[in-house]
């Protein structure tokens, strides 16, 4: 399947007019929230322990939420995956996160990444108050 090609020339266009000083504009209004995604993780000790981990050219960052396995998987959830006991995969923790605390994650699993490490991506596009409230409400959680 393609995108309509009514789609791909409004996209043709916007790139005619994406220019380095607009391209410089956005990758810096991403740096600036991404940086302060990993500072808030380092210091909630969730940061990933690869010291050659860095974001480049992107507005995600990976988390290690691996601290939340052994933790009692929400009534809510079991029903939806059809589980019970306690976190044992990143997709546990994302629904987890979802449904107790509003917290909306993507599992690494889903982009081919063993789902037992605990790694989730956050992505860093919302502004900074908004992530603020996101990283709060994940620091509550732990």
């Amino acid at each position: 399947m393609h995108a309509p090609i009514s789609l791909q020339m409004a996209y043709a266009q916007a790139m005619l007019a994406f220019t380095d000083k607009k391209r410089e504009a956005l990758s810096q209004y991403y740096q600036i929230q991404v940086e302060y995604v990993q500072k808030r993780l380092k210091k909630m000790n969730l940061a990933l322990s690869d010291p050659a981990y860095t974001v480049e050219g992107t507005f995600y960052v990976v988390a290690n939420l691996s601290r939340l396995f052994g933790t009692k998987i929400p009534e809510k959830v079991t029903k939806i995956l059809d589980t019970k006991g306690v976190i044992s995969t990143d997709q546990e923790i994302s629904y987890s996160l979802l449904f107790q605390d509003r917290i909306m994650l993507s599992p690494l699993s889903f982009f081919g990444i063993n789902p037992e490490l605990g790694y989730l991506r956050i992505t860093c596009s919302g502004g900074i108050a908004e992530l603020t409230e996101l990283l709060d409400r994940l620091e509550a959680r732990l």
